[in-house]
């Protein structure tokens, strides 16, 4: 497994900043939903995708007890795709590389509290029996998705190799449980320009990333942002913060591809603000796992440059952007607006 944020990442909004200037509300902010991704529940080997059961438990107890509404991701696609509004703090629950801890743990906790979820199926690679997988997909809480056949980085994949892949994780499926999913995720998040294309032509209609972020109408359907659990990123009081978050609506960003040359020195990174956070550009802020506070300029009408070190990146490079948006009306706790952005470096 890749090695994650820094730590300081998941802190990065507890640098707060003056309400005053801050709220600025969007269309976006009410057709926004978070979307949760898990992988391992109640691994005990400390792997960094991994989330100890307890911790899962209290996400699912501040679920119920608190004032959300978790959604299927069909019923977010379409409010998505027909710009429509969606109650507040909507959110959806994802697992990806589901097997047999999913089964065991969090299975039942999502069945108790009649919780929908969709979990996604690498059909060579899941430790899910075939009997369990049939009870699983018979849930009426439960959407299945899919990954490749095995789940590997795919951003160095070429147009043939992962329609192959893509084409044999469907026929299994479809063989197995008589399914012809909608939804795709790229294992670990990683994707590149022609990957994100075979996936627009093999007919999903969403597929889900692992950059930072919450989805709304304006997200690219076939790269959503999730926000990722696990065992170094994923307390309580993150997927509070998280659940609360707001879109960070950009265009025209810059590069073009999520990949990155092994003989790159610096990334350079461009994005222009939405036209109602233009005159916000003062308050952002921008955060990475190779460097703490990187340069950040604003050279105009909202357009945002950042200038990045990559020579010693870990293979995924994340980049978090955050914005001071209002408070929560609950609770009175600053709400962010969140934009994330995930590249694979090569070494």
């Amino acid at each position: 497994m890749f090695k994650l944020l820094l730590p300081l990442l998941a802190i990065v909004p507890a640098l707060f900043l003056p309400e005053a200037n801050a709220h600025t509300l969007l269309d976006y902010d009410n057709k926004k939903a978070v979307i949760f991704a898990y992988s391992r529940i109640g691994d005990s080997t400390g792997v960094e995708d991994s989330l100890p059961l307890e911790t899962f438990q209290s996400h699912i107890l501040e679920i119920v007890r608190g004032d959300y509404h978790a959604l299927p991701l069909l019923r977010i696609l379409e409010a998505f795709e027909n710009a429509q509004d969606l109650p507040e703090n909507t959110i959806a629950l994802t697992f990806d590389a589901a097997g047999q801890d999913f089964y065991e743990t969090a299975w039942p906790l999502l069945k108790e509290h009649n919780l929908p979820f969709t979990i996604f199926i690498a059909p060579s690679a899941t430790t899910l029996d075939r009997d369990a997988l049939k009870e699983i997909a018979a849930d009426p809480l439960v959407t299945i998705g899919l990954h490749p056949d095995h789940y590997t980085n795919m951003a160095l994949w070429d147009t043939e190799t992962t329609r192959r892949h893509i084409n044999n994780a469907k026929v299994a499926i479809r063989d197995h449980l008589g399914l012809n999913p909608v939804f795709f995720a790229y294992p670990y998040g990683m994707v590149n320009p022609a990957v994100r294309q075979v996936i627009e032509q093999s007919g999903f209609r969403a597929a889900l990333g692992q950059q930072s972020g919450a989805a709304h109408p304006g997200s690219d359907l076939l790269l959503l942002p999730r926000f990722t659990m696990s065992s170094s990123f994923g307390s309580l009081n993150r997927f509070i913060m998280t659940a609360k978050s707001l879109p960070l609506p950009v265009s025209d960003t810059s590069p073009a591809s999520w990949v990155i040359g092994s003989q790159t020195e610096t990334l350079a990174l461009g994005f222009t603000l939405d036209d109602g956070l233009k005159n916000k550009a003062e308050n952002l802020s921008c955060f990475s796992n190779t460097l703490e506070k990187p340069g950040l300029q604003d050279i105009g009408n909202g357009r945002i440059e950042i200038r990045l070190p990559v020579l010693n990146a870990p293979t995924r490079l994340r980049v978090n952007c955050t914005l001071p948006a209002s408070k929560d009306p609950e609770t009175r706790t600053q709400r962010w607006r969140w934009l994330g952005f995930m590249f694979h470096v090569e070494h």
